[in-house]
């Protein structure tokens, strides 16, 4: 790392997670040490060719085998057994971490960047009064009893409305949260000589310095119950570059042969998707519209797929994209926003974390669909593209939401508000 220069920052940037997650943080890492701050990036080794592409100083957490052993788990793509993978990951990595900020602490020069999963970074910063900014990607961890996504409650129901809820988020964190996080981590806490901890997701889980949420606020309203410290930038487009650059010849190729194709992926790490590309091929071949089936894996694709139905392993979304007719994945924040930027419409086929949250928030703005489970059959997801492609409305309101990407700051926004985050001596 290079020597610190005077008024600039020693910024410790935790990547953790997939590649949606850690691509942001590459983004955010990049933009500072361009603004004249030292930044070393912890992440697993599996992206340390991407943070040194990026010009970063890389710091390794974690194992390769780790990390591909955890994506391989089809525990890790279901509803219940995704949310124990994590925080199995989040528990394992919480000593670690604590002590990696402990030894490259500098009182009155350091100043860490995390997400809420890193729980060694919210001790260090309740134990050391290491500075913490929380880079906060989907708004499902923003609690409030005012708001629930997809659902408009009468002024007249509010009080009841928010008592029930009240009541319901008690009980998630009493019954099941508390009893998930609090052993471990209240071990932990205690040979530090802190108090234990409760309610983990009422408040705990956000640095009390800065929390950036990574998206605007038409897509999530703050809501006057969040935690005050919040602050929205906008969704974090870190393949910007990407727009100007040529996709891969044989897609190229694809591309001109004929009409735009409707797009459809789970996301890079998904290693369990037979189902869901096979019930897409045949939907491509109901319509009689071409299609683009995205996986690294090939096993996973139909042996015969139909006429203008090709399989590729990687095309970036930000040359891709702008020259489909949709998208059909599975409701990650980043890929929403990559559609809607491009302004194509989407049906999303959610599986776990945070994307039914992202979902119904999506098919609020009208732009899309929601197909969960055993609803995304082969018939329904062709009705369904058929109805988006030609409704003049959705039409309308991709229109208006893709103008919104025009002169947006996100990357200036999230640096002014981390550098205006106060060092401690």
């Amino acid at each position: 790392m290079s020597e610190r220069q005077p008024g600039t920052r020693s910024i410790l940037v935790f990547a953790l997670g997939s590649g949606g997650d850690v691509h942001p943080s590459l983004a955010v890492s990049k933009a500072l040490r361009a603004r004249g701050h030292s930044v070393a990036v912890y992440a697993n080794p599996y992206y340390e060719k991407a943070v040194r592409g990026a010009g970063l100083d890389f710091r390794a957490m974690g194992s390769q085998e780790g990390y591909l052993d955890a994506m391989r788990d089809p525990k890790l793509w279901k509803q219940r057994g995704g949310w124990s993978v994590l925080i199995d990951h989040m528990l394992g990595s919480m000593e670690p971490l604590y002590e990696t900020i402990k030894q490259a602490y500098r009182p009155g020069e350091t100043l860490v960047i995390a997400p809420f999963s890193a729980f060694g970074a919210r001790i260090a910063n309740e134990k050391l009064g290491v500075p913490l900014v929380n880079l906060l990607l989907e708004p499902l961890l923003l609690r409030s009893l005012d708001h629930q996504p997809g659902r408009i409650v009468d002024p007249r129901h509010l009080p009841l409305v928010r008592a029930y809820r009240r009541a319901m988020l008690w009980a998630l964190d009493r019954f099941v949260l508390d009893r998930m996080l609090g052993e471990k981590t209240n071990a932990f806490r205690a040979t530090l000589g802190l108090p234990p901890v409760s309610r983990f997701a009422g408040g705990w889980f956000h640095s009390p310095d800065l929390v950036v949420g990574l998206f605007p606020n038409w897509y999530a309203k703050p809501m006057r119950d969040w935690p005050p410290q919040v602050r929205l930038t906008g969704f974090p487009l870190f393949d910007e570059d990407e727009a100007a650059a040529p996709v891969p010849p044989a897609v190229e190729e694809f591309l001109a042969e004929g009409e735009p194709p409707i797009v459809f992926t789970l996301g890079t790490p998904m290693r369990t998707g037979k189902e869901f590309f096979h019930t897409s091929a045949e939907a491509c071949r109901i319509l009689g519209r071409r299609g683009i089936l995205l996986s690294p894996f090939a096993e996973q694709m139909p042996s015969d797929l139909p006429a203008g139905v090709k399989h590729f392993d990687y095309v970036p979304f930000g040359s891709l994209l702008p020259r489909a007719a949709a998208l059909v994945h599975h409701g990650g924040v980043g890929t929403i926003a990559q559609a809607l930027r491009a302004g194509i419409p989407q049906i999303v086929h959610p599986l776990n974390f945070a994307h039914p949250d992202n979902a119904i928030r999506m098919v609020a703005l009208g732009v899309g669909e929601m197909l969960r489970g055993k609803q995304y059959t082969a018939p329904k997801a062709a009705e369904r593209l058929d109805s988006l492609l030609s409704s003049p409305e959705v039409a309308r309101r991709l229109e208006l939401h893709a103008a919104k990407f025009q002169n947006q700051s996100w990357l200036e926004e999230t640096c002014r508000l981390i550098e205006a985050v106060p060092l401690r001596r």
